[in-house]
């Protein structure tokens, strides 16, 4: 990332800042909370060829092909670096559809991929084409970009054209025993697949996702749905026994909507957990897709940023806390939490849904609110938090989801991201703040015993904060600040006071 060195009168001290009283920040390096897994940060993607960038070929043979998917990591490769990119999702988002979860398509060279679709009821889907980054290629890319981590799907359903290969029942959603072990039989050739793959064993974790998305409502569980789903999760756990293999489910992340979808909600997670949290190597997946909570719309249904609005986006990470994992609290009974996973996470307006379009940059204030869900993912339980998406997304209408813009920079939440995220490694460390209403932060200790903390002034307030170091003495450092403006740097020794100004990220790391 090009730094933009900004003046300190502008950053720290201005005759327009009015400050509240000191906020107080107590470290305890010594405390350790969790140790940091791999993977634990990165982005989703979908790779449909119109959201690949660069753009490739409208035709390729095999030899094209190859290069093409060369080019794309060494010319992302320093996005991928700049958004601290450890873990990124292949295949996604179509769980009904032999498209991009059909890796026995994706895995033949160019000349002999089909194209790929999904027909419901005779309904052909426009995603009609074919996978250009197939799991094979997801490993030349993981290799080139080190990845810790990657995340990758088993269909539940495959349609060819009119015939369907397997796929639940049609009225119950039930998995037979007979479907379940061709899942899980396609499950386990993916894994092998990709072991044969040169840069398996640089990976630390593999996620293999059961549907990617998939859930079958009902106000009273358990069915026959949610019980075989489980079922089917327990025979890929017991198909793939190798232990970088984590198997993933779908759970419900709609707990904190009221009414019946809360109801809903905690009634499929319950039973999915009463079934599978004694099963090692089994999380639940949660989606974040929020933002929209606690705003106002104008009268076209979209989402000013107005003074209101605006506090209401920055209250998004410490407003999905409880939310970042499956426990049984959720449900008002008492146990561990399930292992959890959260594999798409977007900040949208009102208006999101899949008929409108932008090319317009994200504004700022979405950006603090997508880095105050990172930041809050970051200190909670979950193994790993992916973005939505890593290439071009242009949905919805406001703002555009995405880390990579058209023109393949990086968009302001995915640099917002990787500036916080940048220093999580090793261990996540204890620390006590005095107000969290507008300063949130986290701290670490590095593999080689660094201490670090970042978080962000969430507040549309400038802030001073004081950060103090508990059975230490002085330790000294390099504090950087970002803004929309750009990034400052300068040294700083702490136990010291800083003053942020209103929506400023910030991290220090002990020299």
């Amino acid at each position: 990332m090009k730094l933009k060195i900004l003046s300190a009168a502008l950053l720290f001290v201005t005759h327009l800042n009015i400050y509240a009283a000191d906020i107080t920040i107590q470290v305890s390096d010594s405390e350790v909370l969790q140790p940091i897994p791999p993977g634990v940060v990165g982005w989703g993607a979908m790779w449909k060829q119109k959201m690949l960038w660069p753009a490739p070929p409208a035709s390729m043979t095999d030899q094209q092909h190859q290069a093409y998917i060369r080019q794309l990591g060494l010319r992302n490769l320093s996005q991928v670096q700049a958004a601290d990119m450890r873990n990124i999702s292949w295949p996604w988002g179509v769980s009904f559809s032999t498209w991009g979860v059909n890796w026995e398509n994706s895995a033949k060279p160019w000349s002999q991929r089909v194209a790929d679709c999904a027909r419901i009821l005779n309904r052909t889907s426009p995603w009609c084409e074919k996978t250009v980054v197939g799991v094979g290629d997801l490993m030349a890319l993981a290799d080139i970009w080190q990845l810790e981590a990657l995340t990758v799907a088993v269909p539940l359903a495959v349609i060819d054209g009119r015939r369907t290969r397997w796929g639940p029942g049609f009225f119950d959603q039930t998995f037979s025993d007979h479907t379940i072990e061709q899942i899980a039989d396609h499950g386990y050739r993916l894994v092998e697949l990709m072991k044969q793959q040169p840069g398996w064993k640089r990976l630390q974790r593999v996620y293999l996702s059961a549907g990617t998305e998939w859930r079958h409502y009902r106000l009273r569980n358990p069915s026959s749905a949610v019980l075989s789903y489980a079922k089917l999760l327990r025979r890929l756990r017991e198909k793939i026994a190798d232990s970088k293999v984590i198997i993933v489910g779908s759970a419900s992340d709609s707990t904190d909507i009221p009414g019946i979808k809360h109801q809903q909600a905690i009634s499929w997670n319950r039973y999915l957990y009463r079934e599978l949290h004694n099963v090692p190597g089994i999380a639940l997946d949660l989606h974040r897709y929020r933002g929209m909570i606690g705003t106002q719309a104008d009268s076209n249904g979209r989402t000013p940023l107005n003074f209101h609005n605006v506090e209401a986006m920055l209250a998004t990470g410490a407003g999905q806390r409880q939310y970042l994992t499956v426990k049984p609290a959720d449900w008002g009974e008492s146990g561990p939490t399930m292992p959890t996973v959260l594999l798409e996470n977007a900040i949208h307006g009102r208006m999101a849904d899949h008929s409108t379009h932008s090319s317009q940059p994200i504004p700022w204030p979405v950006a603090m609110a997508h880095a105050d869900l990172v930041r809050e993912a970051l200190a909670s339980e979950a193994l790993t938090f992916l973005g939505w998406t890593w290439f071009p997304e242009d949905l919805p209408e406001e703002w555009p989801h995405g880390a990579l813009r058209p023109d393949g920079r990086l968009s302001a939440p995915a640099r917002a991201q990787g500036f916080l995220s940048h220093y999580h490694r090793g261990n996540r460390v204890n620390l006590t703040i005095s107000d969290e209403s507008a300063i949130r932060a986290n701290a670490v200790v590095g593999a080689k015993g660094k201490l670090a903390l970042y978080g962000g002034n969430f507040s549309q307030q400038a802030n001073r904060l004081r950060i103090g170091l508990l059975h230490k003495g002085k330790v000294a450092g390099s504090l950087e600040l970002m803004s929309a403006a750009g990034i400052h740097q300068q040294s700083l020794t702490l136990p010291a006071t800083i003053s942020l100004p209103s929506l400023t990220l910030w991290r220090w790391q002990a020299r």
